[in-house]
């Protein structure tokens, strides 16, 4: 009897501590919002504004809609920019009906642009500059959606692309393509993805899709290929404790808020603590093949790196997008900068697939993403980051339109 009394009483004072915090948090959260405050997402987008499930793509835009994008979180806002949805589901104004040449820009959050203007966007100041040039109206359609991976911007051309009759494809590859390419579900993302899994292990195999129709994925949870290629859950109840608690204070809490402005002087900081709900095992998702396997990949002489399961994904997706787009009697290339780490992708693998590589080097002083050409708290591109990049690649996109017979 004795320690059932001092069980109940060590639960009765600890019930007592648990609602004396409550309590204390209520009281420091009404104060806050009385001082101003706002939960963090009232003042800052997400960057799944304006998408909706597709159980295709995983996530798509909504179409005819339209919105503030505002950030980037937690700092000071650098851009509040309009954003407009097609009826087609993209960013830009409605698509006219073809008049002369059209190209359709495929990419993530880079080619999407939310950051700017829509007529700042490198697609948009392409299209100025090509119409300068030619005699033949070009028409530049910017089909870029955030968080998207090659194999998205693959089945997005193979679903509906091939319907615009673009008569040039370009696809922007970025650092982060092969991780996007055998993630399924990242922590803290409304919607999750299909993944293509990659039989043989080696450069050409047989693209497979699983995880299709997109299942409905716990927003705390983190779903990637392992190097077999087989689904994986990586996440651990810890971190699914830890996200559902910053899920909700970012949501909800404008104390949290305040707290968030005061370690933001602490950028090291804020990093780990937001990337503490991430599943340490997700960092081995970029390992390497084995030797063995590696001297089993055709065409891999012609790279100084191993290959990791992502990048042999993307280089046989990127073919295969190249050969989707041909068979759609259209002309396909590869958007590729060393500011992007193109040792990602088996250049010389694809070239000899006869894959057209618009290479770009130094698009930046020193390859260095930082203002004036990106957001002092954002990798994304100012007006001048678009702007440079269009006028660096156009002189090579009007050659290839010139091999096309466009002059």
């Amino acid at each position: 009897m004795p320690l059932l009394k001092s069980l109940k009483n060590t639960f009765t004072n600890l019930l007592l501590v648990l609602f004396s915090i409550l309590v204390c948090f209520l009281l420091l959260e009404a104060g806050f919002r009385l001082a101003g405050y706002q939960p963090i997402y009232q003042t800052y987008s997400k960057s799944s504004m304006l998408w909706q499930y597709d159980p295709l793509l995983g996530w798509s835009h909504i179409p005819d809609s339209e919105g503030e994008y505002i950030g980037p979180r937690p700092w000071p806002v650098e851009y509040d920019t309009k954003i407009q949805i097609n009826s087609e589901g993209l960013r830009g104004p409605e698509i006219t009906k073809k008049n002369g040449l059209r190209i359709l820009v495929l990419g993530d959050s880079i080619t999407a642009g939310f950051e700017v203007p829509f007529k700042d966007t490198y697609s948009a100041q392409l299209q100025l500059l090509l119409n300068k040039k030619l005699d033949t109206p070009v028409q530049v359609i910017n089909a870029g959606v955030r968080g998207y991976g090659t194999d998205q911007s693959f089945l997005y051309y193979k679903e509906k692309g091939k319907n615009l009759q673009a008569d040039l494809v370009l696809f922007q590859h970025v650092s982060n393509d092969p991780l996007n390419n055998i993630t399924l579900h990242r922590m803290r993302r409304p919607f999750g993805k299909p993944a293509f899994q990659l039989k043989p292990k080696e450069y050409g195999g047989e693209l497979n899709l699983t995880a299709y129709p997109t299942p409905r994925y716990p927003i705390c949870s983190e779903f990637r290929l392992d190097q077999d290629f087989h689904v994986k859950r990586l996440d651990t109840a810890l971190n699914r404790t830890l996200c559902q608690i910053q899920v909700n204070l970012t949501d909800y809490s404008a104390f949290f808020t305040y707290i968030t402005m005061l370690i933001r002087q602490h950028p090291d900081m804020l990093k780990k603590l937001y990337f503490a709900a991430s599943p340490k095992a997700a960092q081995a998702s970029s390992a390497t093949i084995s030797k063995a396997e590696q001297n089993k990949t055709p065409g891999k002489s012609g790279s100084a790196h191993k290959a990791s399961i992502g990048d042999l994904l993307t280089t046989s997706i990127i073919n295969k997008l190249d050969k989707t787009v041909k068979n759609n009697k259209a002309r396909f290339a590869l958007l590729l900068s060393d500011d992007f780490q193109p040792e990602q992708v088996n250049k010389k693998w694809l070239q000899e697939k006869d894959v057209r590589i618009i290479a770009t080097t130094s698009i930046f002083p020193d390859r260095v993403f930082a203002p004036p050409y990106s957001f002092k708290n954002d990798s994304h591109w100012t007006k001048k980051g678009h702007r440079a990049y269009a006028e660096k690649i156009a002189p090579k996109v009007l050659s290839l339109l010139s091999e096309m017979g466009y002059h």
